[in-house]
């Protein structure tokens, strides 16, 4: 409690003062380039005051009694339309002119756009009215009474004191505002405004990401506490807590975006760090419960319609079941949206979905901001916001001012080929052929279609003299292909191609290279599979590719999750084992997890809760924040590269002396991927049962699918061929106990030594990142893998 209270007088105290800023990240740390922000202490009117730009404070009373703030900012000679800008939940007017010169505000002014700037009810500088805030119910309100409400009487004001038809640029919850008052109003629409910009639109949620769709299962009781104990205030303490991101410098600016980015997504190479300070200190502000309700229920619904009250009530308040819904058709003048791919709360199937609902002649063109990476916040915070965004909007802009309209787009159809062409052509995808070819290797790409309709992708590279046996490798879980040429000439693909194998790098189902095929990855039912699966589809499609191409058997070098594929492929189908592939070569083996301290396992009884919210809210993606969130390791420097590799460290082992500070970043920002949950749950089996099995469904349901109380083992003597095996002694994932386990099953012939790697410190990792893995593992491997070429390997 004490720690508590010292933590609020440190962020009350700290929030009084004029926040200290940086140029970069490094500057933080070495203290040069620093200088005080004095527009911490300044309010909204004084922000703008103080870069001499004319201001007005307008405080309207709402028709239904609520006090709003509007402020009016232009530069000297202001030549074309008003536009009024309306925020987005958890944040007032100030957002727009809280980041200096590239605030949005600021860069319209000074295009000569006459400013305005709208707070809705409810928060810092809109929290008065003929109700007190602080009784309950004055925070009976949501999105819609900010459009009846709160928007028409700003609407009002800009109208009457510029004579001049008003472009209306809506952001995320402002967007909902704005489509609502086109629907609900479409005559005074009509006459007052010259166009709608709308920017994260969120008419819709659909595919959104967020994490935020985990909150309505507590609707319920956060209700019951807001009502009841925080008399409408259950949000308050949000914008203070989150001044605290600034306390620590790069390392909690950092922290705080991957917090917020399970929420709007994640994009750290556009974080600026001279202006993320004040972004935290001046941005955030509290959120009315029945508001974000409102928003959850069109998630759910699918529908953009007004509050659902319940059946009952809603026959009292609308005269029908259901709540009425907000005619999109009725918008009377142009409407154009723009967002980004990353966006995990606006998606282009939302926007898609909008567009579908107006009239044909007020289609406007959906633009996509060419930053693969750009997500929701970036509108507010992002580096290079002018570039990637504002010059663009405000060529629109004026089209709509000088009532041309915007380009039109009227079929639909055109946009999708462009969309999808764009994310095919990411940055990640792109690199894993242009880091192979770039280092002058031949390469290939392969997408297959496996038997059960999963597309996976293949990569083959080698050098131009191949003079030895085809090598297949498969990755281990929450990685990719990619994981074995992320580490520069010291990756294992690019070590075996020099030496003249010809190498075939596989990437399984559900991550970044292989999320297609005849069911959508948006679907839960996608995910329904484990290595098991990626073992008789996955690798069966890849291995037929590699024995049709090569005419050669394979040799197999599987990793982690990837030799649980190798056995249980040469467990179930030994023939095709024997006549294509030439041995199994499995580094850090995890048929078994026996005496592994890893702390993974300790998420077995959260696996229900788990299994639930990946269900009914993520859909199948509730580790796809992984890979964003990690890339964070690798922006505060040596500080936060330690820090995760030691988080790593409870679940892998921990190696500090092997860190390669000048690739791990690259591995950071490279290898990490999704997890399937089933497949996890497979692996957690394993680990708890010591019985190295097909997935357990549970006694009823097993008798359905194998006809037998338990599922099946995966039979280890079948596997024809040689199996060597590679692990570190300080791996707590791959014990040297589970090793010689496997080994008793197999076949006396094809038991190849279990190879010790003689670093002390080596863990289950180190194959992908320590800087010494060419002379501690790789040159042994070498040598093993001839031998295995030809049918032989190193015995006991």
């Amino acid at each position: 409690m004490r720690t508590l209270l010292l933590l609020c007088i440190i962020v009350h105290f700290y929030g009084a003062q004029s926040i200290r800023v940086c140029k970069t990240a490094i500057d933080y740390v070495t203290g040069k380039n620093c200088y005080e922000n004095k527009d911490d202490t300044r309010n909204i009117t004084e922000v703008i005051s103080s870069r001499g730009y004319n201001v007005e404070e307008h405080f309207l009373t709402t028709d239904d009694g609520y006090e709003i703030l509007v402020e009016r900012l232009y530069s000297k000679v202001t030549k074309t339309n008003p536009v009024l800008i309306g925020h987005g939940i958890m944040m007032n007017g100030e957002g727009f002119v809280s980041q200096g010169n590239k605030s949005l505000g600021f860069v319209l002014a000074n295009a000569g756009y006459d400013v305005w700037l709208i707070s809705f009810r409810g928060l810092k500088y809109s929290n008065k009215g003929k109700i007190p805030n602080s009784e309950y119910r004055y925070w009976n309100f949501t999105f819609h009474e900010m459009a009846i409400y709160d928007f028409k009487a700003v609407l009002n004001l800009v109208s009457t004191t510029t004579n001049q038809k008003v472009i209306y640029m809506g952001y995320s919850m402002g967007t909902h505002v704005g489509f609502a008052y086109g629907s609900l109003f479409p005559q005074e629409t009509e006459e007052k405004i010259a166009g709608l910009m709308m920017l994260s639109p969120v008419a819709y949620y659909i595919n959104a990401k967020t994490f935020a769709q985990f909150l309505r299962p507590f609707l319920p009781l956060l209700t019951f506490i807001d009502k009841f104990v925080f008399h409408g205030h259950i949000f308050d303490f949000l914008p203070k807590t989150l001044k605290f991101c600034t306390l620590g410098g790069v390392v909690t600016m950092n922290i705080c975006h991957g917090l917020a980015g399970i929420i709007f997504g994640f994009d750290y190479q556009q974080i600026d760090y001279e202006t993320y300070p004040l972004f935290f200190q001046k941005v955030p502000d509290t959120i009315c419960l029945k508001n974000l309700e409102h928003e959850l229920q069109i998630g759910k619904s699918v529908r953009f319609a007004q509050y659902d009250y319940g059946t009952s009530l809603n026959m009292e308040y609308y005269n029908q079941p259901d709540p009425p819904l907000y005619n999109l058709t009725n918008i009377p003048v142009p409407v154009s949206m723009w967002l980004g791919l990353n966006d995990w709360i606006s998606t282009v199937e939302s926007a898609e979905k909008t567009q579908s609902q107006l009239q044909p002649k007020n289609r406007c063109k959906i633009n996509i901001i060419s930053l693969k990476s750009w997500m929701h916040l970036d509108i507010l915070e992002a580096k290079d916001v002018i570039p990637l965004f504002f010059n663009n909007l405000l060529n629109e802009a004026e089209k709509i001012a000088e009532d041309v309209g915007v380009e039109p787009i009227t079929n639909h159809s055109v946009l999708f080929p462009e969309i999808f062409a764009e994310i095919r052509d990411m940055p990640g995808i792109k690199l894993r052929t242009e880091v192979i070819s770039s280092r002058g290797y031949n390469v290939e790409e392969h997408f297959l279609t496996t038997d059960d309709g999963y597309e996976i992708l293949v990569v083959r590279l080698n050098s131009k003299v191949t003079k030895t046996n085809p090598v297949l490798i498969g990755h281990g879980i929450m990685m990719n292909g990619e994981g074995f040429v992320s580490q520069g000439n010291k990756s294992l693909g690019f070590v075996l191609a020099d030496a003249g194998y010809d190498v075939w790098l596989i990437s399984f189902r559900g991550l970044k290279y292989s999320n297609k095929g005849k069911i959508p990855n948006s679907e839960y039912r996608y995910w329904n599979f484990t290595f098991h699966e990626m073992a008789i589809y996955d690798f069966k499609a890849a291995l037929t590719l590699v024995w049709t191409t090569t005419n050669q058997k394979a040799i197999y070098m599987g990793y982690s999750m990837g030799t649980q594929v190798g056995f249980a492929y040469g467990s179930l189908f030994p023939q095709e084992t024997k006549e294509k592939v030439a041995g199994l070569m499995m580094f850090s083996p995890v048929a078994y997890y026996i005496n592994a301290k890893t702390f993974a396992k300790f998420l077995t009884p959260f696996l229900p809760l788990l299994t639930f919210i990946d269900k009914f809210v993520f859909h199948g993606h509730i580790f796809d924040f992984l890979p964003e969130t990690l890339k964070f390791c690798a922006l505060g420097g040596v500080l936060t590269m330690n820090i995760c590799h030691g988080l790593a460290g409870i679940i892998f082992g921990f190696d500090y002396q092997q860190i390669d500070y000048q690739t791990y970043p690259l591995f950071l920002q490279k290898v990490p991927d999704t997890i399937c949950l089933k497949n996890l749950k497979h692996e957690l089996q394993i680990g708890k049962s010591v019985r190295f099995a097909q997935y357990d469904y549970g006694t009823s349901l097993n008798m359905e699918y194998y006809n037998q109380p338990d599922p099946p083992l995966y039979n280890l003597t079948n596997i024809p061929v040689p199996v060597s095996m590679w692990l570190g002694l300080n791996d707590w994932i791959s014990t040297v106990e589970s090793a010689k386990k496997i080994q008793s099953h197999l076949q006396p012939k094809n038991r190849c030594k279990i190879n010790i790697i003689s670093l002390k410190s080596w863990m289950h990792l180190d194959i992908l990142e320590a800087k010494d893995v060419i002379p501690l593992f790789f040159n042994d491997l070498l040598k093993e893998a001839g031998k295995i070429a030809e049918g032989t390997c190193t015995s006991e």
